[in-house]
């Protein structure tokens, strides 16, 4: 029985079956339930026009996503938090789960990147999966939202 279940979202189809999968399974073992989603600003650090502003539209669109996904899961009585932090994200996702010791499995979608992309940034899937301190699974699939 997991007793609390860190969800990384991204946005992303592969993060949202991650969490329809982590909603079903915090409420099968009661659960609770922790989104978590990483703004990693390294990404705008090459921008000439880089300002404060990207990073607070990137904060909004994030805090609204979060917020999203929270009341879904509420409708279907998950017991369930938010968290968002800013670094790089296979980083960050291990660290909240070394920080936070009652994570004792995190839920995670498979990745999206080619194999080209996995060569030359590596995938935070399996950065996860090889640097976590509790259980990891990948969720794969193909779910469709709505």
């Amino acid at each position: 029985m997991y007793q609390h279940i860190l969800v990384p979202v991204d946005g992303s189809q592969h993060a949202y079956n991650a969490f329809k999968k982590a909603v079903e399974m915090a409420k099968i073992n009661q659960a609770h339930l922790t989104l978590l989603h990483c703004i990693d600003v390294r990404a705008f650090q090459g921008l000439i026009s880089y300002n404060k502003e990207i990073t607070k539209e990137a904060t909004t669109q994030a805090e609204q996503m979060l917020n999203d996904y929270q009341q879904e899961a509420l409708v279907d009585t998950c017991n369930i938090d938010y968290r968002l932090v800013y670094g790089s994200p296979k980083n960050m996702i291990c660290q909240f789960a070394e920080e936070n010791k009652t994570v004792d499995l995190i839920m995670i979608g498979s990745t999206g990147l080619n194999g080209l992309e996995r060569l030359l940034i590596g995938s935070v899937t399996h950065f996860v999966t090889e640097h976590a301190p509790c259980d990891v699974s990948i969720i794969k699939t193909n779910k469709k939202r709505g």
